[in-house]
């Protein structure tokens, strides 16, 4: 499974070749990033100087963390449709093995959630953004 993103699609594909047996790949735009609404394409420079008070808790305190003044994505939902590829997959192909490929922020939250930590612990072992 992997995320419709060009670099995701491009990962993906390189692990297939390497393989005995090459596999079908699923992509699906539910692997993808987390959504930062209209700061996406920004640098993180520049969207640390339009939400100084907030971005920091992307980083820090997923718990604290609300995108809605730029019309971003939760975490929780992020998480939420993450968590729904893996059980249809799982489902699906009872026999396994399986492989996502995504994006750091969103597989690292849904990955850390999934294994029983809270929010305010996602960030933790580290890894978003």
């Amino acid at each position: 499974y992997s995320s419709t993103a060009k670099r995701a699609r491009d990962t993906a594909e390189g692990i297939n070749k390497e393989l005995a047996r090459p596999v079908e790949i699923f992509y699906t735009d539910k692997l993808r990033e987390l959504g930062l609404g209209t700061l996406e394409g920004q640098s993180i420079d520049e969207m640390y100087q339009k939400y100084p008070d907030n971005l920091p808790n992307l980083r820090n305190h997923l718990d604290l963390y609300d995108p809605s003044p730029f019309h971003g994505e939760t975490i929780e939902s992020a998480i939420t449709r993450i968590e729904t590829v893996v059980a249809d997959a799982v489902a699906q192909h009872k026999n396994g093995p399986l492989l996502f490929v995504g994006h750091g922020a969103s597989l690292t939250a849904a990955i850390q959630w999934m294994t029983g930590k809270e929010l305010s612990e996602l960030r933790e072992m580290g890894g978003l953004f």
